[in-house]
């Protein structure tokens, strides 16, 4: 959903915009040579709260526009999303569960469906969601304050247990990745 928050900004914002974008792919592709799929973000959905999303849609597309037009220029694949027919956020912006798995589903330019089965699709997910919950316990582990903050000196000598998060994520993603290349 990068450049959802920025689109309030309309016109005016365009170029600020471009140039932060350009410096997030820049910084993504300096780590090696990853796969990036650009993904343009959803308009919002009317009827929540009286809100009329018309307007903010008209600058949506703009910022669209400019995603879809850096994708190309670097060659990398663009993905703009349909959403649905029914409703599928808790308030016209952010997607509920069922909303995220039937934008998934969805969406023919994710190829899934053609590629997995619905039981290699669960496993896969799975796969994801465990490799996320490793992850985010590595970058947000309990006790901060205590690990590494002003109360260090009390359990501190724990800290290192941090980095140990990193090998169990680093061997979920190898499962993921045994399992695209399988397809």
């Amino acid at each position: 959903n990068y450049g959802n928050n920025e689109a309030h900004a309309g016109e005016a914002g365009l170029e600020a915009f471009t140039k932060q974008y350009n410096k997030l792919l820049d910084d993504l592709t300096a780590i090696g040579n990853p796969r990036i799929i650009v993904i343009a973000p959803l308009p919002y959905e009317a009827g929540f709260s009286g809100f009329d999303p018309a307007e903010y849609n008209k600058k949506l597309e703009q910022y669209q526009n400019v995603i879809k037009q850096t994708a190309e220029g670097r060659k990398l694949e663009f993905v703009k999303l349909k959403a649905p027919k029914e409703n599928i956020t808790i308030n016209g912006q952010h997607l509920d569960d069922d909303g995220y798995r039937k934008l998934t589903m969805h969406q023919s330019a994710f190829h899934l469906q053609s590629q997995f089965s619905p039981a290699e699709l669960a496993q896969y997910r799975e796969l994801i969601l465990a490799k996320n919950e490793l992850f985010f316990h590595r970058w947000r582990p309990a006790n901060t304050t205590y690990l590494t903050g002003f109360r260090k000196h009390e359990q501190g000598q724990n800290a290192k247990e941090i980095a140990q998060f990193d090998p169990l994520v680093a061997a979920k993603e190898g499962e993921i990745w045994k399992l695209l290349q399988q397809k």
